[in-house]
């Protein structure tokens, strides 16, 4: 059974608006997996890295006092010293909040203990009256090979964080990419089919009028046969 032009064209608009709204809906859903993808990047990766590296800076500042304070046991340096200490406990807790990775928590953990036992040791230092400068140096030199050591994994975990940053930038590219050429193909699609549907359509209105335009040449010379009409 033929349908009706007019059940014609709305069913066609319905088909464009249908496939619009695919096309819409895919886009965004790719666009969301990007949106979160920048998300964690921006509130875990980066993060973590900027707190590692005011952790090296802080760690660097108690190292630098530690050793005045060992020299001259001068108070103002265990005071500095002391804040530092603070600071990077704060720092620490930061790194937690962001959430690291798994593999990243048996480091965090070494580095705590490292930092903890440097505290301890220029805490006992600062209970006693005086420390000799050979004995100042020796401890010193023990306190700069852990130290250094806590620098080396502090290193691993921002360039584990700098991987996870490259990996996610390039998900997110490919993601974008993607949803670009799906967002092309099904406008193409879209664009097509309203195009054949639109010659279909101005087909299917103008075949009657062109038999119209037939039977009234036909009667004008002179023919009186029925005319045949296409359902509208």
């Amino acid at each position: 059974m033929q349908l009706p032009i007019r059940k014609k064209i709305m069913l066609g608009l319905g088909v464009i608006i249908t496939l619009m709204i695919i096309s819409n809906a895919v886009v965004i859903v790719q666009l969301n997996e990007v949106s979160s993808s920048a998300k964690t990047t921006l509130t875990t990766d980066v993060a973590a890295i900027d707190i590692v590296k005011q952790l090296q800076m802080v760690l660097v500042d108690q190292e630098r006092n530690a050793q005045k304070f060992l020299v001259s046991h001068d108070g103002t340096y265990f005071g500095l010293f002391s804040d530092g200490t603070r600071q990077f406990d704060s720092f620490m807790d930061s790194l937690l909040i962001v959430r690291p990775k798994l593999e990243e928590m048996e480091v965090i953990h070494e580095i705590r203990q490292s930092h903890a036992w440097f505290v301890n040791v220029i805490g006992r230092e600062a209970g006693e009256a005086d420390t000799n400068l050979h004995g100042a140096d020796s401890l010193m030199k023990a306190i700069s090979d852990s130290l250094g050591i806590v620098h080396v994994k502090f290193d691993w975990v921002i360039r584990l964080n700098q991987l996870a940053i490259s990996s996610a930038m390039t998900t997110v590219e490919t993601t974008t990419g993607r949803s670009l050429g799906i967002a092309f193909i099904l406008t193409l699609g879209t664009l097509a089919l309203a195009i054949g549907l639109s010659v279909f359509i101005a087909w299917t209105i103008t075949r009657p009028i062109e038999g119209l335009i037939i039977g009234t040449e036909k009667i004008a010379r002179g023919s009186f046969e029925p005319m045949r009409f296409v359902e509208r």
